[in-house]
Order: structure tokens, then sequence, then C-alpha cells
């Protein structure tokens, strides 16, 4: 029997910078073992949803805990646009269609039908 070689390959991790030997041919590795273990880890904890990391607030630029993936204002800036939300007179565009539609009976259309005829 013929005796087979083993190839050996370095490769530098791309994380730490380390020189590694890897053995048997064909093999890609980017990261050394501790590395690779770390950026798995990560890996998984971010496709879970449970990655924790800092953001920048897109209302008043302050860095903050990212408490959740689509995140885009800190807790303080969030309180606040909930209290200027729930502030804003939403009554209005309630008022104008029950009026509309208030018009509509008195003259003895349906509001859909009003509207297909004096709202165009």
């Amino acid at each position: 029997m013929a005796k087979t070689e083993t190839t050996v390959k370095k490769y530098k991790c791309q994380c730490c910078g380390e020189v590694r030997a890897v053995y048997g041919a064909g093999r890609k590795k980017k990261f050394c073992p501790l590395c690779g273990d770390d950026r798995r880890m990560m890996d998984q904890v971010r496709y879970h949803g449970r990655y924790q990391t800092t953001f920048c607030c897109s209302r008043c630029g302050r860095e903050t805990e990212m408490r959740s993936k689509r995140q885009i204002y800190c807790p303080a800036c969030g309180a606040e646009i909930a209290k200027e939300f729930d502030e804003m007179d939403h009554s209005e565009d309630q008022n104008s269609i029950a009026a509309v539609n208030a018009k509509a009976r008195e003259m003895g259309l349906s509001y859909g039908k009003y509207v297909a005829r004096y709202m165009q």
C-alpha cells in the first residue's frame, strides 16, 4: 500500500491575525478556533434577536443601548414621540367623515355614492 501524505496549509485569522495550520486539503479557514467560536456565538445571538449593541438615536443623536432590532429612537425620544402622537387631535379625520356621512344621509344617499358624485 502506498503511504498517503497529509497536506498542511497555513492560514491567517482575519480577526486576531494569528497564523495557524490546517491539516487536510481543501479547507478554507478564515478564523482561528477561538475567534470562530466567538463569531458563531454572536451570529446565533444576532439571529435569535437577543443581540445587545449601541446605536445613535435618529432624533437627538445620543448613543444608547439597542433593545430591539427595529429601534431607531432612544427611550427618552421614544416617550416624547409617543406623547406627541397621543396629544395630536385625531378626531379631526373622524369628524370630517362623520360630517360627510351625515350630509349623504340627509340627501338619501350612501356615503360611497355621495363621495363618488360630489367629492371628486
